[in-house]
């Protein structure tokens, strides 16, 4: 859920037009895990289903690029709910809601995409 500006994904999501599936705030502002706490990196706007097709279909070429060698995901802060970030992320209701749907949906559909590229081992860590 977290956009580390070292890897791949994160240029995907750093766009011309302000990375539009980064989290906002209700003013426009990006958002960085570190206004509550953790490390001062951006956070995946997963109220988009753009945003987690870009993060699923980084997993499925982690997976699929060279099979055997990963074989699971680890997703950081994947057990997060975004609910108890809402103050001091200043976001909206209906941010949280969408953004918790997103999540979940995207956890899943995770799962199940590691299961049917790696039957014997696939793995999620959430």
């Amino acid at each position: 859920m977290i956009n580390y500006p070292e890897y791949n994904l994160s240029a995907q999501f750093m766009t011309d037009d302000n990375g539009k599936y980064l989290l906002h705030d209700k003013n426009g502002k990006l958002v960085y895990l570190g206004q509550c706490s953790g490390p001062n990196e951006t956070i995946f706007d997963l109220s988009y289903t753009q945003a987690v097709s870009l993060w699923l279909n980084t997993v499925k070429y982690a997976l699929s690029s060279q099979p055997g060698i990963v074989d699971g995901i680890f997703a950081d802060r994947g057990s997060t709910n975004i609910s108890q970030y809402q103050k001091c992320f200043n976001i909206t209701d209906e941010k949280v809601q969408t953004w918790n749907q997103g999540h979940v949906s995207m956890l899943q559909q995770a799962q199940k995409l590691i299961t049917s590229l790696n039957k014997e081992r696939g793995i999620l860590i959430a």
